[in-house]
């Protein structure tokens, strides 16, 4: 069947979530952390992903609670910062991405759109098989109805370190965030970390059709991430600097509503993945 790219969560539900996690907890993890890359000399340079990360959190430190966290930039944002100690050597998350003190990390640059081809289908068997990738017909055009062929490859983050751009793949167990002595150590990733709420704003962040099970070893005590899911094949993440702030617009100006309706502005479709009991 050729299938139409829908958020997984009830809105209503979603909604209660993110008015719950997005607010810091007193006393505790309160800061908001940002890391930007737009200086990308060996992969194609972007413009606007610094002042996007300033501008959401510029607006967020309007609520009363938040705080600054750190702000790495271009080549000061590493491989290791997103990667857990526990999963991997050298791994440093709970000193940047994941720390202890904060409770929104935000992360806005490249990311790789590799998990779709231009082989036109009606169901997903008229695609062809990958070793070791599940595949989804996505709906392409109403008239002729035809679909595209989509496979759940690893999604990954893009950060820029000399001579080629590295890219860092948070499905595969190494990115787990947000443990803490509070969530345990359930996960295998210790209890260094303790963020709530993790945003990555790259091109092709989250496959359709794909938006949950794939994500989920990213969540070590983590409550909701927060991703860019194009629905289209082609269809990229816009380089624009005012999508973290119009997201968090939203949020300040009613701290009971749900915070993601401001992303649909620039891009196809802003999923948020929860995953409610972490234990």
């Amino acid at each position: 069947m050729l299938s139409t790219p829908t958020n997984r969560i009830a809105s209503c539900v979603l909604a209660a979530l993110l008015t719950v996690y997005f607010v810091p907890l007193a006393g505790a993890n309160s800061k908001i952390s940002i890391e930007a890359v737009d200086d990308y000399p060996n992969c194609g340079p972007l413009l606007n992903n610094i002042a996007n990360v300033d501008n959401f959190r510029n607006r967020m430190l309007a609520i009363s609670g938040y705080t600054s966290g750190i702000r790495y930039t271009n080549a000061f944002v590493l491989a290791l910062d997103f990667q857990d100690p526990e999963k991997i050597f050298g791994g440093g998350d709970m000193n940047n991405f994941d720390r202890s003190t904060d409770a929104i990390s935000y992360f806005s640059g490249h990311g790789w759109c590799n998990n779709s081809t231009s082989s036109t289908c009606t169901t997903a068997s008229g695609c062809a098989s990958m070793t070791g990738f599940s595949k989804k017909c996505i709906r392409w055009s109403e008239n002729p109805l035809v679909g595209k062929c989509f496979y759940n490859k690893p999604r990954t983050l893009t950060v820029d370190s000399s001579p080629n751009c590295t890219d860092v793949n948070y499905m595969d167990g190494t990115v787990a965030l947000g443990e803490s002595s509070n969530s345990g150590s359930w996960a295998g990733a210790g209890t260094n970390g303790n963020i709530n709420f993790a945003v990555i704003d790259n091109s092709c962040g989250v496959t359709p059709g794909f938006e949950g099970f794939p994500n989920w070893s990213m969540f070590a005590g983590l409550t909701t991430a927060a991703f860019v899911m194009p629905t289209r094949r082609s269809n990229d993440n816009a380089d624009v600097s005012g999508r973290g702030r119009e997201w968090a617009d939203i949020y300040v100006a009613n701290t009971g509503s749900a915070a993601h309706a401001g992303h649909r502005d620039h891009s196809d479709r802003l999923i948020v993945i929860t995953q409610i009991d972490a234990s």
